[in-house]
C-alpha cells in the first residue's frame, strides 16, 4: 500500500513535469557532414515479423540457441524469412513474446547468410539485440567462463567489443517508442551495442521501481547472450534520466565499477545531486543530449548545467578536453524534447509545452544516435582501435559548439549574478565586504547600469552592486549594505553603491525540471539618482521627476540581447517569435509598494500592428535629496530586466 501511494504521488508529479544535460549544433551543412561522419545509413525498411508464444502450448519450446541458429540462416530476402519464422512459430512454446526485425533495404541480388536484428520480449523489459557475427551467436549464450582456455583471440576480441545500454523511458512511455533510437545505435556503432528498455508500472519513471527494473534488465541481458565481464552503460530520457544520479547513489561502489557511462536525453543532473562533492555520477563519464528547440528542459538550464560540470573542471584541469569529454553535454539544432520518440505519445502538460522542430524525427534519432555512438565509443574502455580517437575528436568538436551556441546566455547569466550559478551574499552567512568571499556579491548588470547614469561633470565613478534583500530595512545597519550611497573621492571622483535584490521563479525552485526559467524574472534595484551624484561632490541641481529611465534601461537591455544572440537565435526571434517591446514606468511614493509590485508583462500588438508583443511596464521610485526619510532621498528605485531572461525569452519562451 505504501509503495502504491509513493507511486501514485510520482505519477502526480510526472504530469506536471518531464525533466530531462556538452552540445551539437546542426546547421543544415554540418547535418549532412555529421552524418556521414557517423556512417548514418539511408532510413532502412524493417519487415518485423512477430509471433507469440503460448503459455498453453504443449509442444516442446524453443530455446534461445535454436533461434539463433533459425536467425543466423535468415536470407535477406522478406519471403524467405516469412516462410523460415511462420516455421519457427509453429514450434515455439513459452511465456516471452519474441519478434525479428529483418533489415530489407539490400540489393535484391544479394545472396550473403547474416544474422538477423532481434528484439527480445521479456515480461519487464524488452532487449534490443543487436546483429552478431556467425560465430558469436552460439558463444555468447554460453557459460563464458567456462569456454575462456578453449576461446580463439578473435571470439576473445569480438565478445570484448560488445557493450550494452540500459535505458530508462520517459514518463508515460512505452520500451517501443524508442525502437527506432535503438537500431539507430546499432546501425552506426562500429561494434555490436546491445540496449534493453524496462516496462515500468504503469510507464511511470519514478526512483522506487528503477533500481529493480534495471537490475532484472541486466539479469535479462546476461541471460540472453551478453558477456558477463563487460560493463554497460545506463541512460535515460526526459524523467527517466532525471532519476539516475539518484539511483547511481543506492548503488554499490561495487557495481558502480560495472558502469562505464551514463547517457542523459533531455535530462540533466538536478541542483540537490550536485552539492554533494562526493556524489556517485562524478566518478561516472557522462553525456547529455538535448534539441535546443526542447521547451520542456530549457536551454538555460543546460547553460547552468554546463557552467557547474565542465567550465568549474576545466578551470581546475590542464586538460580541458579531458574535462568536457568526460562531462559533454550536445545540443541538437532544431530538435525538441519528443522527437526521440515515436508516435502514439500520452499528452501530458509537458508535451503541450514542447517547441515546434525545425528537423524530421528521423534526422533527430540519427543525430542523437551519433552523439551517443561518439560517446559510448569513446568510453568503450575494453576495446582500443582506431575508430576511438576519430569518435572522441567528434565528440570534442559537438562540444565546443555546443559552448559556442550558448555561451552568449551563459554570460548574460553571469552578468545577471544568476542564484543558480553562484549562491548570492545575502543568502549565506557572510561579509559582503569581505574580500575572500566566495558568494556572489552583486551583479555586474546593475553595475553597468549605473555607470551609464553617471552625469557628465563626474571624471571617474567606481560602482559597487551589493545582493541583499530590498524587503528589509535596518536602519541602525551600514548605510552602504542596504541602501545605495554615494561617496566622494575628490578631484571629480566617486564611489557609488547599488543594493540589488534577484527575484526568480518560485516554481524552478521547488522543482528543479528544467520547465520553468531559472533566469531573474526581475532585477530590483536600488540606483542613485543624478542629483545625488553630482550633489556628493558639490554640485547643486534641482530634482526632476522620473522621466521613463527605468524603461529606458529596460530597452538597453533588450538591445543587448539582440546584438549577443546566436544569429540563428535571433533569426527564429525575429521571424516567429513574441517580441519584447518596453512600455513606461509606472511610479510610486512609498518603498513598501514599489518592492511588491512587479514588472508588468502585457500582450499586445507591437506599434498598433498585428504582430504579437510583450509591452513590459516598470515600477520606479524617485526621490529628492530633501525626502522627509533621509536616507530614501535622492534615489532611484528601479525594475529591471536582466538581461539573461531577455536571452532565455528568446532561446525559448518567445517560440511557444
Amino acid at each position: 500500500m505504501i509503495v502504491f501511494t509513493l507511486q501514485l504521488t510520482s505519477l502526480i508529479v510526472v504530469v506536471l513535469m518531464s525533466s530531462s544535460s556538452s552540445a551539437f549544433v546542426f546547421s543544415s551543412s554540418n547535418l549532412k557532414t555529421a552524418a556521414s561522419n557517423c556512417n548514418v545509413k539511408s532510413a532502412n525498411v524493417q519487415s518485423k515479423l512477430s509471433y507469440k508464444k503460448s503459455s498453453d502450448d504443449t509442444m516442446e519450446s524453443v530455446t534461445d540457441d535454436s533461434i539463433n541458429d533459425a536467425h543466423s540462416t535468415l536470407l535477406w530476402d522478406s519471403t524467405n524469412a516469412v516462410d523460415q519464422i511462420n516455421d519457427l512459430e509453429r514450434m515455439n512454446n513459452g511465456d516471452d513474446d519474441v519478434s525479428v526485425d529483418v533489415d530489407t533495404n539490400i540489393s535484391s541480388t544479394a545472396t550473403t547468410i547474416l544474422p538477423a536484428q532481434t528484439i527480445i520480449h521479456k515480461h519487464n523489459h524488452i532487449i534490443f539485440r543487436p546483429t552478431l557475427r556467425e560465430d558469436a551467436l552460439t558463444t555468447t549464450t554460453t557459460n563464458l567462463n567456462e569456454r575462456d582456455e578453449n576461446m580463439s583471440t578473435s571470439e576473445t576480441q569480438y565478445l570484448q567489443q560488445q557493450t550494452a545500454l540500459v535505458f530508462v523511458p520517459g514518463a508515460f512511455l512505452d520500451p517501443f517508442q524508442y525502437e527506432a533510437l535503438a537500431l539507430a545505435i546499432q546501425e552506426q556503432s562500429t561494434h555490436p551495442v546491445w540496449i534493453v528498455v524496462p516496462k515500468l508500472f504503469l510507464n511511470a519513471a519514478n526512483p522506487l521501481s528503477i533500481p529493480y527494473a534495471m537490475k532484472e534488465c541486466i539479469q535479462g541481458l546476461q541471460s540472453s547472450g551478453y558477456p558477463l565481464q563487460n560493463k554497460i552503460f545506463i541512460g535515460g530520457h526526459s524523467l527517466g534520466g532525471t532519476f539516475l544520479p539518484e539511483i547511481l547513489e543506492r548503488l554499490d561502489p561495487s557495481d558502480l565499477n560495472n558502469i562505464a557511462g551514463m547517457i542523459l536525453l533531455g535530462s540533466f543532473v538536478e541542483r540537490k545531486h550536485r552539492k554533494n562533492k562526493n556524489a556517485a555520477y562524478k566518478s561516472i563519464p557522462r553525456l547529455t543530449v538535448v534539441g535546443d528547440l526542447d521547451g520542456v528542459v530549457r536551454a538555460a538550464r543546460i547553460a547552468e548545467d554546463i557552467e557547474h560540470h565542465v567550465h568549474v573542471n576545466v578551470s581546475r584541469t590542464e586538460d580541458s578536453d579531458e574535462a568536457r569529454f568526460d562531462h559533454s553535454v550536445v545540443m541538437i539544432n532544431g530538435m525538441n524534447h519528443f522527437q526521440l520518440v515515436d508516435t502514439n505519445i500520452v499528452h501530458t502538460i509537458c508535451q503541450s509545452r514542447d517547441l515546434q522542430p525545425e528537423i524530421s524525427k528521423e534526422d533527430a534519432t540519427r543525430s542523437t544516435a551519433c552523439a551517443i555512438v561518439d560517446f559510448v565509443e569513446s568510453h568503450h574502455t575494453q576495446v582500443k582501435d582506431k575508430n576511438q580517437k576519430e569518435r572522441r575528436e567528434s565528440l570534442l568538436e559537438k562540444i565546443r559548439l555546443t559552448e559556442k551556441y550558448l555561451e552568449p546566455l551563459l554570460e548574460a547569466m553571469r552578468l545577471e549574478g544568476n542564484y543558480n550559478i553562484v549562491t548570492p551574499c545575502n543568502l549565506v552567512e557572510c561579509d559582503v565586504s569581505d574580500n575572500e568571499a566566495t558568494c556572489n556579491k552583486g551583479s555586474s548588470w546593475v553595475e553597468s547600469i549605473q555607470k551609464e547614469l553617471v552625469p557628465e561633470e563626474i571624471n571617474e565613478a567606481t560602482v559597487h552592486d551589493e545582493f541583499r534583500r530590498t524587503w528589509y530595512i535596518n536602519p541602525f545597519a551600514k548605510i552602504p549594505f542596504y541602501h545605495p550611497s554615494v561617496t566622494n573621492k575628490g578631484n571629480g571622483k566617486v564611489n557609488i553603491e547599488t543594493v540589488t535584490e534577484g527575484i526568480y521563479d518560485k516554481f524552478d525552485f521547488f522543482i528543479d525540471a528544467g520547465f520553468f526559467s531559472n533566469t531573474a524574472i526581475e532585477l530590483r534595484s536600488k540606483l542613485n539618482s543624478d542629483q545625488a551624484i553630482l550633489n556628493a561632490i558639490g554640485v547643486s541641481i534641482p530634482f526632476e521627476s522620473n522621466q521613463n529611465t527605468c524603461s529606458e534601461i529596460n530597452q538597453m537591455t533588450i538591445q543587448y540581447a539582440l546584438d549577443h544572440a546566436p544569429d540563428i537565435v535571433k533569426k527564429r526571434y525575429m521571424d516567429q517569435g513574441i517580441k519584447l517591446q518596453a512600455g513606461v514606468d509606472i511610479s510610486h511614493n512609498n518603498g513598501p509598494s514599489w518592492i511588491w509590485s512587479h514588472l508588468d508583462f502585457t500582450k499586445e500588438g507591437c506599434g498598433g500592428t498585428d504582430e504579437p508583443c510583450h509591452i513590459i511596464d516598470s515600477h520606479t521610485m524617485n526621490t529628492p535629496l530633501d525626502h522627509p526619510v533621509p536616507f530614501a532621498g535622492g534615489k532611484l528605485y528601479c525594475k529591471l530586466l536582466s538581461p539573461a531572461k531577455v536571452l532565455d525569452w528568446m532561446y525559448t519562451d518567445s517560440l511557444r
